[in-house]
């Protein structure tokens, strides 16, 4: 598509809104040379996920021909348009820069807490764990390491036994002796939530149980 005459500016935000508005008849575009696809066949989010890439590298050539960093760039003088353009009365006057934290120098490691991982030194005996020189539990792996975010992988059948997990893997790492100030969960069912109302739902557990 095109999205501007030659030599005319466009900032990335306006051109990848432009590109979303096309999105749809991409799609029907695609779908109808394809015979073996019917309609709707395509999900709006696989689609998405294409375009991902066009948008990233549009946001990387402006900030090339800027001359800097592309952050330094999410500001009045360099977009055509506030964030009240694209999201409404409420952020009139205000740009993208505003909600930009400055670039982090450190990440927080996440420990990755697998489905049949033993979470405690009597979970991993009762599972006759092999010994090795490396931790056979979740607490181990705390004390060994510091470490205080978990990934939780979960299996994304059942709302309740997902929360019982995510509760289990919390109270293990509280009586390892992490503050639960400093605790970070993230839950991964490995993309087998059937739909939002599973994540609703196991939140709702967790809100009344744990």
């Amino acid at each position: 598509a095109t999205l501007r005459r030659a030599g005319e500016y466009g900032d990335p935000m306006e051109l990848g809104h432009a590109l979303a508005g096309e999105l749809p008849a991409l799609i029907g575009t695609v779908e109808q040379a394809t015979p073996e696809l019917a309609v709707d066949a395509v999900p709006y989010l696989a689609a998405l996920n294409c375009l991902a890439p066009f948008d990233a590298a549009l946001h990387d050539a402006w900030a090339r021909a800027l001359g800097g960093s592309v952050y330094r760039f999410y500001d009045e003088p360099w977009l055509n348009a506030d964030l009240g353009h694209y999201l409404g009365e409420a952020f009139r006057g205000q740009y993208p820069a505003r909600y930009l934290p400055e670039r982090r120098r450190q990440l927080l490691v996440q420990h990755v807490v697998g489905g049949g991982d033993a979470l405690t030194p009597d979970e991993a005996t009762a599972l006759q764990k092999p010994v090795t020189a490396l931790p056979n539990d979740l607490q181990s792996w705390i004390v060994r390491d510091g470490v205080t975010c978990f990934k939780i992988k979960t299996r994304g059948k059942d709302p309740v036994s997902d929360g019982q997990r995510v509760a289990a893997v919390h109270a293990a790492a509280l009586a390892a002796g992490v503050s639960p100030r400093v605790i970070h969960l993230s839950f991964d069912p490995n993309e087998a939530c059937p739909d939002p109302a599973f994540l609703t739902a196991m939140l709702d557990y967790l809100a009344a149980e744990a």
